[in-house]
């Protein structure tokens, strides 16, 4: 992104990798809109992203989230928190970008199990082995987060005020308030 001031942060990552956290801690910093994309389609639907898998499916969640990409189009000063599966489908790799500044939240895996297993509202983790299922999705999204990221931060190792200041760093945000 170099010296330009983003126009939106949008932070990507697999599930416990701290987006919502990180996501209000930005926004509250910053004044910016805090958007988060399981949130959205909960209230769009009236229903929790675990209920729309089991009765929707997940071909009509991912729908849902490319329709919140193309929303994302023409705004600015958001602060976009992703769902950890956002990056699947190519159509959304390559708008979110577009959307301003990505950066990929991560953490090692035994940091990123020990968080979300303490929410039992995973649909993606409703598994025999949800351990073994985590290190699946880990293994195949990693790519695809690598593809999009103008900046990556692990969020097993910095604490959130020092992600805090990465972030408004690269995306310029830490010049004036937006």
């Amino acid at each position: 992104m170099g010296q330009e001031i983003a126009r939106n942060i949008i932070l990507v990552g697999i599930m416990g990798s701290g987006k919502s956290a990180l996501a209000s801690s930005l926004a509250k910093q910053t004044g910016g809109i805090k958007l988060d994309s399981d949130h959205a389609i909960e209230s769009r639907f009236g229903l929790s992203v675990s209920k729309i898998f089991a009765t929707l499916g997940e071909q009509f969640f991912r729908d849902a989230e490319t329709r919140i990409i193309r929303e994302m189009q023409n705004r600015t000063g958001y602060i976009f928190s992703t769902g950890g599966g956002i990056i699947t489908r190519e159509i959304n790799r390559s708008l979110l970008p577009s959307l301003g500044l990505v950066v990929w939240l991560h953490a090692s895996e035994d940091v990123l199990f020990e968080r979300v297993s303490r929410n039992n509202r995973r649909p993606l983790l409703q598994t025999a082995d949800p351990r073994a299922t985590l290190h699946a999705l880990y293994e195949q999204r990693l790519p695809w987060y690598r593809e999009i990221a103008h900046l990556q931060v692990d969020t097993g190792v910095h604490r959130r005020t020092e992600v805090v200041r990465i972030v408004l760093e690269a995306a310029g945000w830490n010049r004036s308030p937006r």
